[in-house]
């Protein structure tokens, strides 16, 4: 692997071994040549390279042999790499292959995690040398492991250790519903709450509506409704929308068990099953509350600052 702007001799061996494998020294009786090596840009090797080759017919015109001449180059390609092991730590893996159990809870002779931890250091081991030629080239092999007995759960584990290694918003792809007050056309809980049914009233009011996705009384005593336009013939607007997640990652606790469901966003139109009537699409808007269960994604790296001292994690 080339270091720097300067040819090292394995490398200008390895090269060596390349170019003569694909053109040996006396193929078609060519005279011996020698390859010219330099380093353009980093990270880029050129080969240059001049022969002759012993001509038969053109002899008659006194050419006794032509000049071959080759210049080449390859650039090493490598990116920032990360490997995540995930390793199985239930209790069989105390226990020899074909073993039951347990084990008792102590690890026997010739046990898996015995094998694993000798895997596991192998590939650390034999990934060692590219590792160091990596960082010799400004760029970084990370490595990242995750344990799990019965469940995996690094996203509560990572918040208890320091909240700020994740993201307190993040945006998301979803959809934001045109909400109109609808109380002068719908006025009353049944009359809003049914509002979907209305279709062919809500052009009376404005010759641009066509429908009505869904309504909400709400606490207030006036209609929220959802509009379907002529040029919104669904009623939700599409597009990137940035939630709060703080509320969500304190839910789940991993220091106190502590588990608290919080609402997470109003969700509109999902065909739920409402209890007192057979399955069929309702529309209403319904807050929808959840418990996180650490589930995490991480950004981008940041090539820049490669070592994870701004690249944070976003849940999901």
């Amino acid at each position: 692997m080339l270091t720097g702007l300067t040819v090292s001799q394995a490398v200008r061996d390895e090269a060596t071994k390349y170019f003569t494998f694909n053109y040996p020294q006396g193929n078609f009786q060519s005279a011996p040549y020698s390859l010219t090596m330099s380093v353009p840009t980093a990270g880029t090797l050129k080969i240059d390279s001049e022969t002759t080759v012993p001509t038969t017919l053109m002899k008659i015109f006194g050419y006794q042999t032509l000049p071959v001449t080759a210049s080449c180059s390859a650039t090493q390609d490598f990116v920032n790499t990360d490997i995540m092991l995930v390793f199985d730590l239930s209790g069989s893996m105390n226990c020899a292959p074909g073993g039951a159990g347990d084990c008792g809870g102590s690890e026997q002779t010739g046990s898996k995690i015995a094998a694993l931890r000798e895997a596991a250091t192998s590939l650390y081991d034999t990934l060692e040398p590219a590792q160091t030629q990596l960082y010799q080239n400004n760029l970084r092999l990370r490595y990242g492991f995750v344990n799990y007995n019965s469940s995996v759960n690094v996203g509560r584990i990572l918040y208890q250790r320091n909240p700020n290694w994740l993201v307190q918003n993040w945006t998301y792809q979803s959809r934001t519903p045109n909400f109109v007050d609808g109380t002068t056309f719908l006025n009353g809980k049944s009359a809003c709450n049914s509002a979907y049914t209305r279709d062919s009233e809500v052009s009376q009011f404005d010759a641009s509506w066509t429908g009505v996705a869904g309504g909400w009384w709400l606490k207030s005593n006036r209609c929220s409704v959802i509009i379907e336009t002529t040029s919104n013939n669904e009623g939700y607007s599409y597009g990137q929308r940035t939630l709060d997640v703080r509320q969500h990652l304190a839910s789940n606790l991993s220091a106190t068990e502590t588990k608290t469901e919080v609402p997470i966003w109003q969700l509109i139109g999902t065909n739920r099953k409402v209890p007192e009537t057979p399955y069929v699409r309702d529309d209403l808007p319904y807050e929808r509350k959840s418990i996180w269960n650490g589930c995490i994604e991480e950004r981008n790296t940041n090539a820049a600052a490669i070592d994870g001292g701004t690249s944070r994690l976003r849940t999901r």
